[in-house]
C-alpha cells in the first residue's frame, strides 16, 4: 500500500514538470494578420481616362497589433507609355483596417487586363493579394462644340451673323472634319445659308482645332437710276466740234453760224430740261419678294471625317433672328 502511494506521488510530480515545461517553450502560432478582399474593383473595366476603386480588409491573428505598411502597388503587364497607377489610402494601417486601391490611367493608357498586386508588411510578416480588372479598346473620336457664341444674334435680312466652332480629337483622333448644318427650322423659300472656314478643319494632333460659322440672308435689291441732267451732258459735244472745225478754217465762215445755232440751242435745251419728269431723283429703291422672310431659324450643325465617322457627342445647335 505504501509502495502504490509513492507511486502515485511521482506520476503528480512527472505530470507538474511536463506542464511547467510546457509553458517556457514558446508558441509555435505567431501573431500575424489575415487579408482578404472586401470589394473588387468597381467597375471592373474601364475606358482610357476612368479609374476603379477597390476595397481589402486586414484582420489580426494570435494578438497581433502592430502597424502594416501598404506603400508597395504593383501593376502587371508594366506599360512604358502612359502607364495606369494604382494606390492605396491610407498607406499604413493598424488591424483591423478595410482601405481602398484605387486603379487610375490616362487617355492613352494601353487597353487590356491588368493584375494589382498590394503588398502588405507588419513586423516580420509580409502578404500580398491580387486584384483584376480591364482597361477596354475604345475608337479615336472627336467632338465638334459651338465655343463662340452667334454675333449679332439679330439681323435685318441681307445681313449676316457669325459664330466659333471647335473640333476636338479624343483617344487620339486624327484626320479632316467636314461641318455643315444638317437642318435648318423652319424650312422657308429663301432660307439662310450657313457656311464654314476652314473647311475642312485638319486635326493632326491633340490640339483642338476651329472654324468660322457663316450665317447669311437674302435682303431687298436696289435699283439705282441717276439725274437726267447727266443723260444730256453729251448733247454739247457736236456743236463743240462743229465750232473747231468753223475756227479751224476763216474760209469758211457759214461753220460759224451753224456752229453757234447748234451751241444756243443746247443751250436752250439744257435750261428747260430740268423740267422734264422727275429730274431731282438720284436713286429708287424697290423691294424684291425674294428676301428671307422675318423668323428665328435655329441651325443644326453637323461634321463627318473621310471615314464617315460622326462626332461623338450630342447635337449642336445655334439661332438667328431676322427681323
Amino acid at each position: 500500500m505504501l509502495k502504490s502511494s509513492h507511486s502515485v506521488h511521482a506520476l503528480a510530480a512527472a505530470l507538474l514538470a511536463f506542464v511547467i515545461f510546457l509553458g517556457t517553450v514558446p508558441s509555435s502560432r505567431a501573431q500575424d494578420f489575415a487579408m482578404q478582399i472586401v470589394q473588387p474593383f468597381s467597375p471592373s473595366s474601364l475606358e482610357p481616362g476612368g479609374s476603379a476603386v477597390a476595397t481589402i480588409s486586414l484582420s489580426p491573428l494570435n494578438g497581433f497589433n502592430g502597424s502594416v505598411s501598404l506603400q508597395q502597388c504593383d501593376i502587371a503587364p508594366v506599360q512604358t507609355t502612359s502607364p495606369p497607377v494604382c494606390t492605396v489610402s491610407p498607406g499604413t494601417v493598424t488591424p483591423p483596417a478595410s482601405p481602398s486601391v484605387t486603379f487610375t490611367t490616362s487617355s492613352n493608357t494601353p487597353s487590356g487586363s491588368y493584375t494589382v498586386t498590394v503588398t502588405a508588411t507588419g513586423g516580420s510578416t509580409t502578404q500580398q493579394l491580387s486584384l483584376n480588372l480591364a482597361v477596354l479598346s475604345v475608337a479615336p473620336v472627336y467632338t465638334i462644340t459651338v465655343t463662340g457664341p452667334i454675333t449679332p444674334t439679330s439681323v435685318h435680312a441681307g445681313s449676316g451673323a457669325t459664330a466659333i466652332v471647335t473640333v476636338t480629337p479624343v483617344n487620339g483622333y486624327s484626320g479632316n472634319v467636314t461641318l455643315s448644318c444638317s437642318a435648318i427650322s423652319p424650312v422657308v423659300t429663301n432660307t439662310p445659308a450657313c457656311s464654314f472656314s476652314p473647311t475642312p478643319v485638319v486635326i493632326s494632333g491633340p490640339t483642338p482645332q476651329t472654324s468660322t460659322l457663316t450665317i447669311s440672308t437674302i435682303g431687298p435689291k436696289t435699283a439705282v437710276s441717276h439725274p437726267r441732267i447727266f443723260y444730256a451732258v453729251w448733247l454739247p459735244l457736236p456743236a463743240f466740234a462743229l465750232i473747231s472745225v468753223g475756227f479751224g478754217s476763216a474760209r469758211r465762215v457759214r461753220y460759224k453760224v451753224l456752229g453757234l445755232t447748234v451751241l444756243s440751242a443746247v443751250a436752250f435745251g439744257l435750261l428747260f430740261l430740268p423740267a422734264c419728269g422727275n429730274s431731282g431723283s438720284s436713286s429708287t429703291t424697290t423691294t424684291s419678294t425674294t428676301v428671307t422672310p422675318k423668323n428665328t431659324y435655329v441651325f443644326t450643325l453637323d461634321a463627318s471625317d473621310a471615314n464617315s465617322v460622326a462626332p461623338s457627342n450630342t447635337a449642336q445647335t445655334v439661332s438667328l433672328t431676322v427681323n
